[in-house]
């Protein structure tokens, strides 16, 4: 699990203590002496094993031929990885941006990469710099016009030319790794941003020094997604927002709040040994379900499938343990036993398009009240 405030138990959070001038004295920076450190209040710790981000369809960020990637990154192992992949079918690369590239792979050789399709993997890398000290580092690419530059702590250090043929697929795009199979990001990372456009070494140099608050207007045109990673949006610490947008919508379930008095909307899934509507301690209309079989419930199919939701309810239980969302892929990984009647909000993906409000054992009775389950607007990211 990737490390994020007090989501990962294995590391955690690393917070940066910004060591350089910012604002209008960035030109004034020394820029060649590799000591930069990025502006950011905490950072995505990955563990070189199996973390990652999976931030969604890869056809959300790349549109076009015109493309710039940019994060901060701190590395020390060596190792292979992915900072940033998007994927045009199963196994393939669209676009990625990489570090430590393995000298004994020729397509590969180098200490930072970026791989991009055109009609093969078209490869860029800069071979002479050291980027396993220990320190933090500000990588960019901007693809533009058949013209590809790499950019080190805000220095071009590498460029080629060539015809980006995107083909983005709906395969997810991932943060720390290759999709999520193999190639590990071993260190830490914040501020990554997408553009559908290749940004100016002057934006390059620009942007190093600033998280998405501190963007100007013209340096968030063309801003597809923008994650500083410095944070979760839920307690349970599964998800990071999409700054570009991190509003809602409106709630996709009929009824949640069992205002019809019965459960119109709802399909009985078992079904309960017993349910009704009724008012309970404060509740003018709660939904009260009793069951005599694991898995049985209520349910409705309105959501879609990979889609970031935000899930927020009340339950009371008076027996039993009771889940929420689907099998296996329970809302904030767990199981509700609060005996009196309790808020929560979470973050969560959706595996398919059902949510469900079921008991994990034979025996249960619970009250709940007040569901509603909002998609998130932006490219939200969900941590694994």
């Amino acid at each position: 699990m990737l490390g994020l405030g007090n989501k990962l138990q294995k590391t955690g959070l690393k917070k940066i203590y910004p060591g350089v001038a910012t604002g209008g004295l960035v030109l004034k920076s020394d820029f060649g002496n590799r000591e930069t450190v990025p502006i950011s209040d905490g950072s995505a710790s990955f563990d070189g094993t199996d973390d990652y981000i999976d931030v969604g369809d890869s056809t959300n960020f790349i549109t076009g031929t015109n493309v710039t990637i940019s994060t901060w990154f701190n590395n020390s192992n060596g190792v292979m990885a992915y900072l940033f992949q998007s994927r045009r079918s199963a196994g393939s690369t669209n676009l990625s941006l990489g570090i430590n590239f393995d000298a004994g792979v020729s397509e590969y050789a180098g200490q930072i990469g970026f791989v991009m399709y055109n009609g093969s993997g078209h490869t860029v890398t800069a071979t002479d710099e050291n980027i396993d000290d220990g320190t933090w580092h500000h990588l960019a690419v901007t693809v533009s016009d058949g013209a590809q530059k790499l950019y080190l702590d805000g220095i071009q250090v590498a460029s080629s030319s060539a015809a980006f043929d995107n083909e983005a697929s709906s395969d997810h795009s991932v943060i720390g790794s290759n999709s999520g199979s193999n190639r590990f990001m071993n260190g830490n990372m914040c501020n990554v941003g997408i553009w559908s456009a290749a940004l100016t070494a002057a934006q390059i140099k620009s942007i190093m020094y600033k998280n998405y608050s501190g963007l100007s207007p013209s340096e968030k045109t063309n801003l597809v997604s923008w994650w500083n990673l410095d944070e979760a949006v839920d307690s349970n610490n599964l998800h990071v927002a999409d700054l570009v947008n991190d509003t809602l919508g409106a709630t996709a379930l009929t009824n949640g709040d069992f205002a019809t008095g019965d459960f119109t909307g709802w399909t009985a899934g078992g079904p309960p040994a017993g349910a009704e509507v009724v008012s309970h301690d404060g509740h003018k209309t709660a939904a009260h379900i009793t069951t005599s079989s694991n898995d049985h419930g209520y349910n409705q199919n309105a959501l879609t499938a990979g889609q970031v939701y935000k899930v927020s309810f009340d339950i009371k239980v008076i027996s039993g343990s009771i889940y929420l969302g689907k099998d296996g892929t329970q809302v904030g990984g767990v199981d509700y036993t609060d005996s009196s009647w309790t808020s929560y909000t979470h973050y969560w993906t959706a595996p398919d398009t059902y949510f469900r409000i079921y008991s994990e054992i034979a025996s249960s009775e619970f009250y709940i009240d007040n569901i509603s389950v909002q998609p998130t607007n932006g490219n939200y990211g969900t941590l694994s």
